[in-house]
């Protein structure tokens, strides 16, 4: 899915008015006439507390209209990385009819998770935990994870791709500011600053 405008999505939880359960209500045709040609969806969390409900749904919405389709885990630290693999095995059965992933892309989203009160973020140990339980069931197929430069190589430091059997990692960074107003261009420009980035975790 190199180069090809791809839509990041939450479904929503239907559990009050997070700012993700407007994801909800995004129209595939609409954005597929601005251009973009693939969704990723959220299909679970950490201990599934806000996992999107009506999942399957939702992604046979989407799956009608994009060409290229993946899924992303969000993980956190409200348990070990091994359940959460299987819960995210599970919700991917539920949305596509399988598990071992074939046809979509796989993400994790690993990222700080803190607010007043609380630090969920997810551990080095947690990643390589998750990646090694859901390798059981997908065998080789690409294993992608979304991070940002600062928490990878902040606190105790990720280290190399490599160390944990994922085949690539992206930058969280958002460098558009207009994506309302022209979400193409906007795409275009975070894609080519995206590709003159040097490049992270090894």
């Amino acid at each position: 899915m190199s180069n090809v405008p791809i839509l990041d999505v939450h479904p929503g939880t239907g559990k009050g008015k997070a700012a993700s359960d407007y994801q909800r209500a995004l129209d595939p045709d609409v954005a597929h006439r601005d251009g973009y040609r693939g969704v990723i969806v959220k299909f679970s969390q950490g201990d599934g507390t806000y996992d999107p409900y009506n999942l399957d749904g939702y992604w046979r919405r989407m799956a009608r209209v994009f060409e290229y389709m993946g899924g992303y885990h969000f993980l956190d630290h409200t348990m070990n990385g091994r359940p959460q693999a299987q819960r995210f095995v599970k919700r991917m059965r539920l949305a596509t009819g399988r598990e071992d992933g074939r046809g979509i892309a796989i993400v994790i989203d690993f990222e700080g998770y803190s607010g007043p009160g609380f630090d969920l973020s997810p551990t080095n140990e947690d990643l390589h935990d998750f990646v090694k339980e859901l390798r059981e069931h997908v065998g080789r197929h690409p294993i992608g994870v979304y991070s940002n430069h600062s928490f990878w190589t902040g606190g105790t430091p990720s280290g190399r791709i490599a160390d944990y059997d994922i085949d690539y990692v992206y930058d969280s960074r958002y460098p558009y500011a207009n994506t309302l107003r022209n979400p193409i261009r906007s795409m275009r420009e975070a894609l080519d600053w995206y590709g003159k980035q040097p490049k992270w975790g090894g």
